[in-house]
């Protein structure tokens, strides 16, 4: 009754729940078990029991236990051998605990959908709507939360069962391409290579499907991590994609950067790179990328691309003019 208050720091919004070690049974004979409990359930306080020693192996003692924990008994009632062994049911119990505060799942069997979601990681607007990357959910595969008018919709890579600490929604950019407005997203550590997955609007027109994926080429690369959709003429279309790689190596290459053009059909495709000075094998180049408008005078965008470990780890900001057929392969100046 004192500590599961508001003025006390328990937030009412909060799932609350009560471990409860015992060694025996109860000699408190000025507080009834029914009376306990039935505080504990008026509050909505889940309630695991563990019983510690040989006294729970009799009838009695275990009923205890059942009678403390919450139903069912099998989800909420614990029992060892001694107190060292509470070390053995440590991650079982925090499992458990994580399911619980994550989606209010009273059973206490963890399914990690949105317990560890980090919603947020990444942003974008849309014209009605904030998408945001969720790169913890389902264990790690990552989806996107999209919030409209109050009301959230997980967005998922579904086709795909090998998702598996993905990190989907790393990175999130729009994309456009006429009326089709597609979502670009960052999954870094799909197959440990990386992996980018574009959205767009099913046949339906309201629901999200995946139309395209892009996939990296070497372990460890981090493709993926960072993303930008580039308007070279600032006429409201997409006119191609950079994906950053900061940790690809190669022969002292430390990062690249793909350049992929959006075609008239709606599909990118990868067909050239970006690398800072050789002899950078460290330096992280396209850990991030940022589309400029017209530097150079010459009415097409520009880029900007960093490589904050080169220089001995003092950093560099790489400047790429546009040209007609999409971006000069060579750097205009580095700093």
């Amino acid at each position: 009754e004192k500590i599961f208050r508001e003025d006390q720091g328990a937030r009412t919004t909060a799932t609350w729940v009560m471990i409860v070690i015992t060694d025996g049974e109860s000699n408190d004979v000025d507080v009834t078990f029914p009376d306990a409990i039935a505080a504990a359930k008026k509050k909505n306080i889940l309630r695991y029991a563990i019983g510690v020693g040989d006294a729970f192996s009799t009838q009695r003692a275990t009923e205890e236990l059942n009678i403390i924990a919450s139903k069912p008994s099998v989800d909420f009632v614990l029992k060892v051998n001694n107190f060292a062994a509470l070390e053995n049911i440590n991650e079982k119990l925090k499992e458990k605990i994580f399911a619980i505060e994550g989606t209010g799942n009273s059973s206490g069997k963890s399914s990690f959908h949105l317990e560890m979601a980090q919603a947020g990681f990444s942003a974008i607007f849309e014209e009605d709507a904030i998408v945001l990357g969720a790169v913890g959910a389902n264990d790690w595969s990552g989806a996107l939360v999209k919030v409209q008018d109050g009301q959230e919709e997980v967005i998922q890579d579904s086709t795909l069962k090998d998702m598996a600490e993905s990190y989907l929604g790393y990175s999130i950019v729009k994309a456009r391409l006429g009326s089709q407005s597609f979502s670009v997203v960052g999954a870094p550590r799909y197959k440990h290579r990386g992996q980018v997955v574009i959205f767009g609007p099913g046949s339906n027109r309201t629901k999200w499907e995946v139309k395209q994926r892009i996939e990296g080429d070497q372990i460890g690369s981090y493709f993926g991590v960072e993303l930008s959709s580039v308007d070279l003429d600032g006429d409201g279309e997409t006119d191609f994609l950079l994906i950053g790689a900061p940790l690809y190596h190669k022969s002292g290459i430390g990062g690249r950067v793909s350049f992929c053009p959006l075609s008239a059909q709606g599909n990118f495709s990868c067909t050239g790179t970006l690398r800072g000075v050789e002899g950078n094998g460290l330096g992280r180049f396209g850990s991030a990328i940022a589309a400029l408008r017209d530097l150079n005078g010459d009415g097409l965008g520009d880029v900007a691309i960093g490589a904050p470990l080169e220089d001995e780890h003092r950093g560099s900001v790489y400047i790429y003019h546009g040209q007609a057929r999409g971006i000069s392969p060579r750097y205009s100046q580095a700093s």
